[in-house]
């Protein structure tokens, strides 16, 4: 399930993420943050780059997080993590 954080997380990534290829630049297919593995690491690896783009000279830098997940496998239509609660 997501904390707070990880949703933050997989929500920022909702709206900013992209996937490109690297060498040429095209547009791929988006992927989704899956909030039971992604997520979760999504978040500190954020918080970290945050801070070390800050100390960082290069004004536009380019950072990679490896999902295979998301790519495989559909997104489902509900939020899993209430039912799971219940």
């Amino acid at each position: 399930g997501l904390s707070e954080k990880s949703r933050e997380a997989a929500q920022w990534y909702d709206e900013h993420g992209v996937v490109s290829d690297y060498a040429s630049g095209a547009q791929a297919k988006e992927l989704w943050v899956c909030g039971h593995f992604v997520a979760k690491a999504l978040q500190p690896l954020m918080e970290h780059l945050e801070k070390a783009t800050m100390e960082c000279s290069d004004p536009s830098p380019k950072y990679m997080l490896w999902m295979t997940k998301s790519a495989i496998q559909p997104r489902g239509p509900e939020e899993e993590w209430p039912k799971f609660k219940k």
